[in-house]
């Protein structure tokens, strides 16, 4: 009877740690067939948006940043400071530029900037929808291209004699163009105090590209007159469920934006 009792716990452990194993073994094959599953993504960045036409009209090795302070309209007393790699290209007679890589900091713990940080937290930790999370953020980053895109075109402005870009000059006015990626994820990350400020990051999360462009002259003022367009390059049919990789960060979930 006792052998009888060790044969049956015997059988019983050998059966539990096949079982065991079998169920390592899915979970590993489930985890491999995820991760092979994102690697046929093609994530892309703003970096990785420009068409490769473009590297016959654009030098490679002229990339330039430009740098400046843009106030939002919904938040005008937050200076937030912006940095774009521009190229000077050749399409359009030489009147066209491209940007790519912009990045963005501002003093997001400090009173001018209360209001901005403070949307910015509730719009991701409170009770909102997907489709609120991607209208909030749509309009930030719409605001914050277009204040940029002013700036620059501002700067462009004064570097060539005014009559060769009044409007009406050409058949095409000179253009901006940035190339942005359309599915996005952003990490809010720190706590805000001196030694952990906040930062604000948008991360690519899919495989969707976008291209804004921003065609500009002056009229018989001298005013700038910007006519601006979106025009979507690939949709976002796939995407990553990225993390923000740090362990004091607050993320939506990937938004999607191609739009004015």
């Amino acid at each position: 009877m006792k052998t009888n009792n060790i044969i049956i716990a015997t059988l019983t452990l050998l059966l539990t740690l096949a079982f065991f194993q079998a169920c390592q073994k899915n979970i590993k094959d489930d985890h491999q067939t995820i991760v092979k599953n994102h690697s046929s993504i093609d994530l892309r960045g703003a970096h990785d948006c420009i068409p490769p036409e473009y590297d016959h009209w654009c030098n490679p090795n002229n990339w330039q940043p430009f740098t400046t302070t843009v106030f939002l309209p919904d938040y005008p007393t937050c200076p937030i400071t912006v940095t774009g790699l521009t190229n000077h290209c050749n399409a359009r007679g030489g009147y066209q530029w491209i940007v790519k890589d912009l990045t963005f900091t501002g003093p997001w713990g400090s009173p001018e900037c209360h209001d901005l940080i403070s949307d910015v937290f509730e719009i991701i930790l409170g009770n909102h929808t997907l489709e609120e999370q991607e209208a909030f953020f749509n309009h930030f980053y719409n605001m914050l291209y277009d204040e940029y895109a002013k700036k620059f075109v501002q700067y462009l402005s004064s570097q060539y004699p005014r009559e060769t870009i009044r409007c009406g000059f050409s058949i095409a006015n000179p253009v901006v163009e940035f190339f942005v990626e359309s599915c996005y994820k952003v990490c809010v990350c720190g706590s805000g105090a001196p030694e952990d400020p906040y930062t604000i990051n948008k991360n690519p999360c899919g495989n969707g590209c976008c291209k804004r462009s921003y065609e500009w002259c002056l009229d018989e003022n001298n005013n700038v007159v910007i006519d601006q367009t979106v025009t979507p390059l690939s949709n976002c049919t796939e995407t990553i469920p990225t993390s923000c990789n740090l362990l004091t960060c607050e993320e939506t979930q990937c938004l999607l934006w191609c739009n004015l």
